[in-house]
């Protein structure tokens, strides 16, 4: 189990110091719902992504579920991950307000990102110290069955 890279998560959320490139990163895939939009969300993250979707719960319209996420030893490669997935995807662009717009996609884009994921834990060369997946197959099931 890895240590938390931040004491005081609270805080973190609240001043949006960044990412530290340089520190262990965190990598995480969220689902995001509420009123009759669906769609998800990645982003990179210091410290554990059940924090992460705890924080962005606390002010969001939507609902923000972790699915999965990997951790690279060096955050520099969650991050390149991340960027790669920004110019890869055609934006999901929600109808209310939502932070991070530039990082959310259509359930229809999912097997593009799980291509990109899989090309850049190759490419880290065993620098990916964990993952915690939760099935991410039957979420989006679910997804389009309560649509």
């Amino acid at each position: 189990m890895l240590p938390p890279f931040y004491s005081d998560s609270a805080s973190f959320y609240k001043r949006k110091t960044g990412f530290d490139k340089s520190l262990p990163g965190f990598l995480y895939l969220q689902g995001v719902q509420g009123k009759g939009e669906k769609f998800f969300k990645f982003g990179v993250s210091n410290d554990w992504p059940e924090k992460r979707t705890a924080a962005i719960n606390v002010d969001s319209p939507y609902l923000h579920t972790l699915v999965e996420w990997w951790c690279f030893e060096v955050g520099g490669a969650a991050l390149d991950l991340e960027t790669a997935c920004k110019r890869e995807f055609k934006m999901f662009l929600p109808k209310r307000r939502f932070d991070g717009r530039t990082e959310t996609f259509s359930r229809e884009q999912v097997a593009i990102f799980y291509q990109l994921v899989k090309k850049a834990v190759v490419k880290s060369q065993g620098r990916v110290t964990q993952w915690r997946g939760e099935k991410l197959q039957r979420f989006v099931r679910c997804m389009e069955v309560t649509q």
